[in-house]
């Protein structure tokens, strides 16, 4: 009925839920008092009592207190003040003002004719503030009232008039952090408006009956003001059960519908799985609440009524009847989010897809451990601009050429060390999949290429700044790394003897100074200097020329470590990435270098 009448049944639990919240409008709060305790207990005895041989205010006071310190005659001014007193509309009694000890402070009692707890004390206390300036300016006394009843008066008022910001700030939140987790307008908008109906809603009914009076003798309920904190944990507790309902039976359509994309679908199997847990909850909760009522104390009664009956229009009548109707007015329309939006909210994954996803990408890297790298059908650049899959396998320890051009090197280098995220496919470096490993796999990853400082940075301090950075050699000490520094330097002189005899580098060389040949030593031994795990080199220019090539890997596999992986780039012969995988043929991304020379 409800995916066949979903505009009907709409308006039916949008009127029903709102005219039972019309009595919410004369929502009265105030502290408890004697007045709402069991007819049968010593305080509401004694408090019939005093009201029937003195009257209902002897109950709640309340109390003027006066500043004397600038009066010239205390008791003819307290005389003065008691008349004004006596002579405002709803008190009964005005007691004679007393000094206190130090003649500073005069205290005057003042009773109402009303109860404590009455709207009409209420407006009495009112009336009294309103009037203080006048008596202040006429005796020149500073007066305040106050006592038991107008503290009460005072938190009640304080509550009352807090209900509509805090509200505002709850249905608010609702809305951001469920547009977080359901990626739509609709569906926030949707459970925020469902929960002001059920808060109000139960606020109508505890209004009816503890203070208007309805069912008062089958609940066993003096009728009188609704306890001031009332409102305020309601609408706590039932925005917390009201979230989970709406996260347990929406998750599931959601879930679905991502799945399959069918609208009504979506909504027939998310309301089938959720609806038994939704079901459960609410009534386990309804009855805790309920058991309260019948026997409960006059404080517990309102609260545990109102959370009853809001849990019940909550569950079944917002969640499970007006919910799956308004999805079924929106259709796919309720899952839309609009794009600059989308971007700027962060996911939040409360259904558990990221871990599922992550365990399977564990699972999947599992499987190949033995790789340093490996890619599947990945994916580079973004959703705008894309390359097409490609798919390739780095042991430990190789030497590789990555041809491409240099847009595409950069964003595979870029995409490796975890600055960019891939567009689509499977990648670990080390065992750890992306992009739920990322950080741990960026710790892996180096990659260096020289920058125009590096032309002026003297060689020892490069080569030193490089193990600096580096997460094995970083943590060792400043004489260790010095040491390490004239290690590497004595073996690039080694290396240079080779092909520019009686030609040495210092620590204080500067690179930019060297010979070519002299200078792709240097910069190989800079690169791998961090012993990362993997090494990707992109030299200043891009490799087209057969000897250059040669020296930088002479020079790269003299410097690695034996199980560092080092991967080149250089430029095809056709300025065109020619190894790649597609769908139909999987190649290696890189060539493995064959013509290495160990040194």
């Amino acid at each position: 009925m409800v995916m066949k009448y979903p505009l009907a049944v709409s308006v039916v639990s949008i009127l029903g839920l709102g005219m039972i919240a019309i009595p919410a409008l004369s929502l009265d709060l105030n502290l408890p008092g004697g007045g709402q305790e069991p007819a049968d207990s010593t305080q509401r005895k004694a408090y019939d009592l005093i009201s029937e041989g003195f009257g209902p205010g002897y109950n709640g006071p309340l109390l003027v207190a006066v500043d004397l310190t600038g009066s010239d005659d205390l008791m003819k001014d307290l005389d003065f003040l008691r008349a004004e007193l006596a002579a405002v509309p709803g008190v009964d009694y005005v007691s004679q003002g007393f000094p206190s000890p130090g003649l500073d402070t005069g205290i005057i009692q003042v009773v109402s004719e009303f109860a404590p707890d009455s709207v009409e004390t209420k407006n009495l206390v009112g009336e009294l503030r309103e009037r203080t300036p006048v008596w202040e300016e006429s005796y020149g006394n500073a007066l305040a009232i106050t006592g038991v009843t107008a503290i009460g008066v005072d938190i009640s008022q304080r509550i009352q008039d807090a209900l509509i910001p805090f509200g505002l700030v709850v249905v608010g939140l609702s809305i951001i952090l469920l547009l977080a987790v359901f990626r739509s307008i609709v569906v926030p908008i949707k459970a925020a408006l469902g929960f002001v109906l059920s808060v109000t809603a139960a606020f109508g009914v505890v209004v009816a009956i503890f203070q208007w009076g309805w069912f008062a003798d089958l609940l066993h309920v003096t009728p009188g003001p609704v306890l001031s904190f009332m409102p305020i944990l309601l609408m706590a507790v039932l925005f917390g059960l009201a979230m989970d309902y709406e996260v347990f039976l929406v998750s599931g359509m959601r879930e679905q519908h991502v799945k399959t994309g069918d609208w009504r679908f979506a909504i027939e199997e998310g309301y089938s799985q959720g609806a038994r847990v939704v079901t459960s909850a609410a009534l386990i909760m309804f009855f805790v609440f309920a058991a309260f009522v019948p026997e409960g104390s006059a404080t517990l009664k309102p609260i545990a009524l109102g959370l009853a009956i809001g849990i019940a229009f909550d569950a079944f009548v917002v969640r499970m009847t007006l919910v799956p109707a308004l999805m079924a007015l929106f259709k796919n329309t309720a899952w839309w989010l609009p794009k600059s939006i989308d971007k700027r909210v962060p996911h939040a994954d409360v259904e558990g897809e990221a871990l599922i996803a992550h365990i399977h990408d564990v699972e999947w890297a599992s499987k190949t451990s033995h790789l340093v790298v490996h890619a599947n059908y990945l994916v580079l650049g973004d959703e705008r601009h894309r390359l097409e899959p490609i798919s390739f396998e780095w042991t430990a320890g190789e030497r590789l050429d990555v041809v491409g051009e240099p847009t595409t090197t950069r964003l595979l280098a870029a995409t490796l060390a975890g600055a960019i995220a891939p567009v689509s496919g499977s990648l670990h470096v080390g065992g750890h999949p992306f992009p739920s490993e990322v950080r741990r796999a960026h710790a892996k990853v180096s990659v260096w290429s020289p920058q125009d400082a590096d032309a002026l940075t003297p060689v020892g301090l490069a080569l030193d700044e490089r193990m600096r950075w580096s997460g094995t050699l970083g943590s060792r000490a400043p004489k260790e790394r010095r040491a390490l520094v004239r290690e590497t330097i004595e073996r690039i002189n080694s290396l240079g003897a080779k092909y520019f005899p009686g030609k040495i580098i210092s620590e204080d060389s500067i690179p930019g100074l060297l010979s070519p040949a002299q200078r792709v030593l240097v910069w190989a031994a800079i690169a791998v200097a961090d012993a990362s795990a993997v090494c990707l080199v992109a030299p200043a220019e891009p490799l087209t020329d057969a000897e250059d090539r040669e020296l930088w890997w002479k020079a790269l596999d003299a410097f690695a470590t034996p199980d560092q992986t080092v991967a080149l780039f250089s430029l095809p012969p056709a300025r065109a990435l020619t190894t790649i995988s597609t769908p139909t043929g999987v190649t290696d991304l890189a060539a493995v270098h064959s013509g290495v020379v160990s040194l």
